[in-house]
Formats: C-alpha cells, structure tokens, sequence
C-alpha cells in the first residue's frame, strides 16, 4: 500500500447515501434557491430598479403601448385586429418599416402596400394572372387585367364560412403580436427604452439568483464540515473527494460555478428557450446521471471527482495516513471485556494461591 499518496485507497469507514436522498436534496436546494432569489427580487433589486430611469422607461413603454393600440385581448374578430395593424402599417411607420424590410432583402419593396400584401397577407411576391390570390387575399387588378401590387390587397371576408373568418382572424392576430417587436426595430425611442427594460431586468435577475446561489451552494456548505448544502445538511448527508477522503475546499467554487452557470444565463436572457436549454435541460441530464450513472454522481461532481457521503455513519479522514493513525490508536485502546477478563484470570495464575 502507498502511503501519503491520496485517493490510493477507498475510505471505507464513510458509507455512500440512499439514492433518493440525493435526489430529494437536489430538489431542495433547487427549490431554497428559487424561494430566496424571489425574496432577494422583489426585496430588493425590484424597489431598486423603480428609483431609476427602468421607471421611466416601463412609463414609456406603456404610452407607446396605449397609443398604438397593443394591449388587445385574444380571441377577437379580424377586423377588431385589423385596424391596428394597417394603422401601424399605412399611417404611423410607413416609410420606416419600409427602410426596416428594404435593409434585409436584396430587391427593395416598391411600396409599403406591396410589402403589407406579402407580408401580412401572404400573397405571393411575384404575382401573376393564375396565382395571385389565397382563401383570404386577393391583389387588386388593373383595368387592363394586370395584377397592382402597390395597392393594398382585398379581403375575401364575405365568401369565408365561419371556420375561414376564424382563420383569418388568426392572420390578423399574428400580424397584431409582431407589432411590438416592429415597433422596437422603427422607434429609437421605444427601442432604447425596451433596451434599458431588458438590461435591468436581466441584471436583477442575475443578482437575485446569483446571491441566492452562492449562499446556498458555496456558502452554506463552506461553514459547515460535511461541506452540505442546506438540502444535504437537512438529509445529514456531506461531500467528500471520490475515494471518500475530506474534499479540498477549492472544489467549492468550481462545483458552485459549474452547477450555476448555464442558470445565470438562463436567468439574465430569461425566455421560453433559455429556460427549457439551461434550466430544465442541466436539472433532467443531473438526475439521469445520479440514477442511471455508474456512481450515482451529477455531472459536475463527476467532472470534479465529488462524491457524497451519508454523515451518520461515516468518518472523513483528510487522507490515508491520517486514517491509518486513527486505526493503530484505536487498536492501541481496544477495551474487550472478555480479554480483559481473560488477562486478569492469566495473572491470578502466575501468582498462586495465598498463604
């Protein structure tokens, strides 16, 4: 046996948890980090915000909002979308989402009436006699029966049974939900404002979770000798290096940075696809590897040869030296009764009897 050199054995006086107790700790550390960031949120960094120019800027989103008619319910008729969208089209930005479209394609629009009829619409780009219509939308023709693209295209509302008006309503709704994000591209004012919305809101996030993350995963276990955090102290279980010896506190921090990355991402650019690739994806692939993994460890732990340890009925030794001495001093003190017992009968013996 090499001794002095770590990891060259396995600790056998520290015994591995229940697999269970694993995964319920994951979840109660998932769940006290949520809990504390939304206190650290809406506590602090959102009270915050509101003494800034973030106020203004939700003011000012809000006016915009109001003034462009956008704050429409679902489940209206088309024409009850309609309006916004060919006010927002032919009255308030024309020239702008002109400039907007022209700067992404090669061929210009001719005119907006052509841009709305291909891209509201659906209409084809290059029209002709034979197609130039859908179930919803026709161009206008010409006198001599050539098609106008520059003239904002029909609706065929009165030919359309129940199913199709609801579909065009869909069309139209559609449109109405790009509104907003059009409106960032053609207003600077309204763009700067959701700019500075975004950044304060992602940065805000990133504090709540990151603090709520570093206590949680670096602080708490860096107080306590088992190296738990608060789910593993809860289930009294601890972290120590693969072969089972004490685990170099170094590891704290990479563990921490390796578990918390992809969610501070995902909690800076906070949407449906940052949650489901960095939140929900790293939670699932962990749990795979604590049940079906070879040593039922997550995926930073193996990357970082961590392993846990159930802290009832283990010992941590710093390394195998230190657990050798503590075996020759036990030895040493071995107290049996019955060989004590017996090494008194052995001495009577050589003694004798009295007198």
């Amino acid at each position: 046996m090499r001794k002095g050199t770590r990891n060259s054995c396995v600790n056998r006086a520290a015994e591995r948890p229940m697999l269970s107790k694993g995964l319920l700790s994951s979840f109660i550390n998932a769940f006290s980090i949520a809990a504390l960031a939304l206190i650290f949120y809406f506590g602090v960094c959102y009270p915050s915000m509101n003494a800034t120019p973030y106020a203004d800027a939700m003011s000012l989103r809000a006016q915009k909002m109001e003034e462009y008619d956008l704050n429409l319910p679902d489940n209206l008729s088309y024409k009850e979308y309609q309006t916004p969208v060919e006010s927002f089209y032919f009255d308030d930005f024309p020239a702008e989402i002109l400039d907007f479209y022209d700067a992404q394609v090669s061929v210009p629009y001719s005119s907006i009436a052509y841009l709305y009829n291909v891209n509201v619409c659906g209409l084809p780009s290059k029209p002709s006699l034979t197609d130039y219509s859908t179930d919803f939308f026709a161009y206008v023709l010409n006198e001599d029966g050539t098609v106008n693209v520059d003239v904002k295209a029909l609706v065929k509302a009165d030919s359309l049974n129940p199913t199709g008006l609801s579909n065009l309503a869909d069309i139209y709704r559609t449109a109405y939900g790009g509104l907003p994000s059009l409106l960032e591209e053609t207003s600077s004012e309204y763009g700067s404002a959701l700019s500075l919305i975004r950044q304060c809101e992602g940065l805000s996030r990133l504090a709540s979770i990151g603090v709520a993350f570093l206590l949680i995963e670096l602080v708490f276990p860096s107080l306590n000798k088992e190296n738990a955090p608060v789910g593993e102290k809860i289930l009294r279980l601890g972290y120590a290096d693969k072969s089972l010896f004490r685990l170099r506190r170094w590891k704290l921090p990479l563990r921490c940075l390796l578990f918390g990355a992809p969610c501070l991402l995902g909690a800076y650019w906070l949407n449906a696809y940052s949650v489901a690739l960095l939140w929900v994806m790293p939670l699932f692939f962990n749990a795979l590897c604590l049940l079906f993994g070879k040593d039922n460890q997550s995926i930073p732990d193996k990357i970082l040869g961590i392993a846990s340890f159930d802290a009832r009925t283990s010992r941590i030794y710093k390394d195998e030296i230190e657990k050798e001495d503590a075996e020759r001093r036990a030895l040493a003190s071995y107290e049996d009764e019955d060989y004590i017992d017996l090494l008194s009968r052995t001495e009577k013996t050589k003694d004798g009897p009295e007198g």
